[in-house]
């Protein structure tokens, strides 16, 4: 059997279907996993019929107050007077950012009032209330 030498040369091309593959993967995964990693704090947010705010030019300093009251910095929990510390450092270096207030529906409105207070001592100049849209 005579061999007319077609099949003799090594193929100089890389296979990147297998690649391709491994991509498309990975990539359906970080699409599913993204928005349960951007959820942070469990908190039911009272509905509201007003509009949405404009989009912020940076990341926000988002403060959640979860069903048992307890305080998030930015998904970090900590206690009342620690977020009155902490708070002027964080206004300072980001003059004129907003700070949103992500508070449980079912939290009492005097806790929401405290938190707005060290909110207002620390000098924040922009605070808004998240809420949900009402259907």
């Amino acid at each position: 059997m005579a061999f007319n030498g077609e099949f003799d040369r090594e193929m100089g091309e890389i296979n990147v279907t297998p690649l391709v593959d491994v991509i498309l993967v990975l990539l359906i995964i970080f699409m599913i996993t993204a928005p349960l990693l951007l959820s942070g704090i469990q908190v039911q947010i009272p509905a509201s019929q007003a509009g949405s705010l404009p989009a912020q030019p940076a990341q926000p300093l988002v403060i959640s107050i979860n069903k048992e009251g307890q305080i998030y910095m930015d998904q970090q929990a900590l206690p009342l007077l620690e977020l009155k510390r902490r708070l002027p450092a964080w206004l300072a270096a980001r003059k004129g950012q907003a700070v949103y207030l992500r508070a449980d529906e079912g939290v009492p409105y005097g806790s929401v009032v405290r938190v707005l207070d060290v909110l207002d001592e620390a000098g924040a100049e922009a605070i808004g209330l998240v809420t949900r849209e009402e259907k």
